[in-house]
């Protein structure tokens, strides 16, 4: 079995943010898309918008630096991103809690997001710190 390493966790990480940034932009466009998340009037559509271009900058860079070579670039890089994927769980935590589950289109969902972000941001913690001690930095 090949090793967990950063260039699996940045492919990894590219994929998923490419195409929740585009599902999100087309959330604007595409009414289907659009009721699936409970969108109900423009300034919530315009976030949308402003997450889904966020989604695909960290997309495209994840993907453009999966293959460069070990550094202390590309190690820091991969710590913003574990930081990035334990924020998006705990706000992803408190979005299922208390008076924001009662948002219009909430379901239980968000909890696998939780998940999927937690197990992303442990990965790049622990490829990060192996990646930093491999290096010869």
């Amino acid at each position: 079995m090949k090793k967990l390493n950063l260039n699996v966790m940045f492919a990894i990480a590219a994929v998923l943010l490419v195409f929740s940034g585009t599902a999100a932009l087309l959330s604007f466009a595409v009414p289907s898309i659009k009721s699936a998340y409970g969108i109900t009037d423009i300034s919530t559509a315009f976030a949308f918008l402003i997450i889904g271009v966020a989604q695909l900058v960290f997309g495209v860079v994840a993907w453009s630096v999966r293959k460069d070579p070990a550094s202390k670039s590309r190690t820091t890089l991969a710590y913003g991103y574990a930081s990035l994927f334990t924020l998006w769980a705990i706000v992803d935590v408190i979005g299922n809690m208390g008076e924001f589950s009662s948002i219009p289109g909430h379901d239980n969902s968000l909890w696998l997001w939780v998940v999927i972000f937690s197990v992303l941001a442990l990965g790049f913690f622990i490829t990060a710190k192996a990646g930093k001690l491999n290096s010869d930095i």
